[in-house]
């Protein structure tokens, strides 16, 4: 009840910015995809704008951790993505986090694509990747561009027993003990039952709520996908009152899927609160701002299980107002879309 009440207080005489869109990507960056040995694939960037930029790595194809970075193109049997998504500030973000690439440059990475998806059955897959990086001056931390990029055509051939391997490795950091101890559990308890309450607000103002506001958010008024978003809103209500046990939230890192300026990832039904989680408010009191109850909305979302199915993070549309860019389609499916309207909701300022 306590909670209830700080939360309805923190209601009163909150002030909302409007958003302000840029013109869009700069189509700076040229990407060349190379298969090296099984799955393992190697990427060629080069810069080709005017100027050295450093490029924010966490959540594209630059990060180290098996995020969604290429796409595969095959028009049946579609193979599972089973890698990490993780939710990222943009905000003051650590040097860790940017790569430098000069002007006409190349600059070389590897990963693997059974990393990321389940290639388990093994054969001929045809891949791409075509994203958007966001990026910083030379000698600063702010995040003032994105860049654009779209590769090679490339078909790699995979044995599917190796395949099963890299996925079986995966699996293993994703298994571990539940952790939550003194004030962390404290405060990830108050952070899912404000979930819960938080949810269900959203999944009825998404079914009988204002329509501008969804079609801010989710792009349409169609009553089927006001439906469908209402659907998973309740889901994850669910989910974080406890009445479903298909997500298990960490309050440390012994999977070491963190990195800087990360605030929370998952990794199949695991979600690990990284250590900027903490820093946050129960739930942020500013249109579009960061909370710990949001995040975790934003989190079970991408759970496998609790609303089928799950969502993912797209690309280039991470954060208010690139979100607003999506069509319903994607909307839908994109779990920033369920935290910042959910957040809108809560405030109830009309963001």
């Amino acid at each position: 009840m306590r909670l209830l009440l700080l939360l309805a207080a923190s209601l009163v005489g909150l002030a909302c910015a409007k958003p302000v869109k840029d013109d869009g990507p700069e189509k700076i960056l040229d990407l060349r995809l190379e298969a090296l040995e099984g799955s393992l694939l190697r990427g060629t960037l080069v810069n080709k704008g005017k100027k050295d930029i450093r490029l924010f790595t966490r959540s594209t194809i630059l990060d180290p951790n098996p995020v969604r970075k290429v796409s595969i193109l095959s028009p049946k049997d579609q193979p599972r993505f089973i890698g990490v998504r993780a939710r990222v500030s943009h905000d003051n973000v650590s040097d860790e986090s940017l790569i430098l690439i000069k002007r006409n440059k190349p600059f070389n990475f590897i990963f693997d694509v059974a990393h990321t998806y389940d290639l388990s059955k093994g054969g001929a897959f045809d891949i791409i990747a075509e994203g958007i990086i966001p990026y910083a001056e030379k000698k600063s931390n702010d995040l003032t561009g994105q860049a654009a990029y779209r590769s090679n055509r490339l078909t790699v051939h995979v044995n599917g027993t190796t395949a099963h391997l890299a996925k079986r490795a995966l699996e293993e950091r994703a298994t571990v003990e539940r952790d939550c101890v003194g004030d962390r559990a404290l405060i990830a308890d108050t952070a899912r039952q404000a979930c819960a309450m938080v949810a269900i607000a959203a999944a009825q103002s998404a079914l009988t709520g204002d329509a501008n506001q969804f079609v801010r958010y989710f792009r349409t008024a169609d009553p089927g996908i006001r439906g469908t978003v209402a659907a998973r809103f309740f889901a994850v209500a669910n989910e974080c009152a406890g009445n479903s046990q298909h997500a298990r939230i960490f309050c440390s890192d012994p999977a070491r899927l963190c990195q800087s300026d990360y605030i929370s990832v998952t990794l199949g039904n695991s979600i690990t609160n990284c250590d900027l989680y903490w820093q946050f408010p129960t739930v942020s009191n500013t249109c579009h701002g960061v909370g710990q109850a949001t995040t975790t909305i934003h989190e079970i979302t991408h759970v496998d299980g609790v609303f089928n199915p799950p969502t993912d993070d797209y690309q280039g549309h991470y954060g208010w107002p690139a979100l607003a860019d999506l069509s319903p389609e994607q909307a839908i499916m994109n779990a920033d879309n369920y935290g910042f309207y959910a957040n809108s909701i809560y405030i109830n300022v009309g963001c």
